[in-house]
């Protein structure tokens, strides 16, 4: 899915692949900090934060959703940048 977005918090419309989701919203509290919620048939689908460190070579992402049994979950990946 690709969005067009400000950073804002505000809700745009996805267009491609909508298979996870329609829609997204998007909101920057600090320079390295990015929120990302995603929305499906108007139904929150996941929220995921990505935070990169100062030194730009490292960056995490964590995604709260919840399982098919309606558990929630938070799951963590971590990203290196390539020398």
């Amino acid at each position: 899915m690709a969005v067009r977005y400000r950073r804002d918090g505000a809700a745009a419309p996805g267009e491609g692949d909508l298979s996870e989701a329609d829609s997204a919203a998007f909101r920057s509290p600090a320079p390295n900090v990015l929120v990302m919620g995603l929305a499906k048939k108007q139904m929150l689908g996941s929220v995921r934060v990505y935070v990169v460190s100062a030194d730009g070579r490292e960056m995490i992402e964590s995604a709260a959703a919840v399982d098919p049994s309606g558990a929630p979950f938070v799951r963590e990946f971590h990203f290196k940048r390539a020398p």
